[in-house]
């Protein structure tokens, strides 16, 4: 799990996430660029969303929020390694506790093009996003604006019409 050899004789000692809380990680170089974004919700629905290296995922959630046309109502999650619930989790400001996804910046998270994540919205219904890092630009994106540049299949009833089944 760590690759600087200074961790490994404390391996044994601590827990894996307490050395994660404490020790000094390597810090992660900012990548400014624009990136675009594949979310999709299942094969043939999906948004093309381009956000700048200076936005942050909770920036991204809210302009998922916009292309999947659903009401901005409930908690969410976004987890890096794509495996839902693990460890590697930015949470959304609301929570109890952190890392919230309005701390970290896009061009502070490493991404590459072809990377993977998940994105959980509504921890009831739970609506699971595969987000794909589709391009990133090397131009500087700090005057860039955030948006939708791509839809494709039709979006989903966020709420069901209950009307209807009557």
């Amino acid at each position: 799990m760590f690759e600087e050899e200074f961790f490994l004789p404390f391996k044994d000692i601590f827990q894996d996430i307490e050395l994660e809380k404490t020790l000094p990680r390597r810090k992660i170089k900012f990548k400014d660029g624009v990136y675009t974004f594949k979310v999709s919700l299942r094969k043939g629905t999906w948004s093309k969303i381009q956000l700048s290296a200076h936005e942050t995922l909770h920036d991204l959630h809210i302009l998922i929020q916009q292309a999947f046309e659903f009401d901005d109502d409930y908690m969410y999650s976004f987890f890096m390694d794509g495996k839902p619930w693990s460890k590697y989790e930015f949470k959304c400001p609301i929570g109890d506790e952190g890392p919230c996804s309005d701390e970290v910046k896009i061009g502070e998270l490493d991404l590459i093009e072809k990377q993977n994540f998940l994105y959980i919205f509504d921890y009831g219904d739970v609506w699971k996003f595969n987000i794909e890092v589709f391009e990133v630009k090397d131009e500087e994106g700090d005057e860039y604006n955030p948006k939708v540049i791509e839809n494709k299949g039709e979006r989903p009833q966020q709420y069901p019409d209950y009307d209807d089944e009557w």
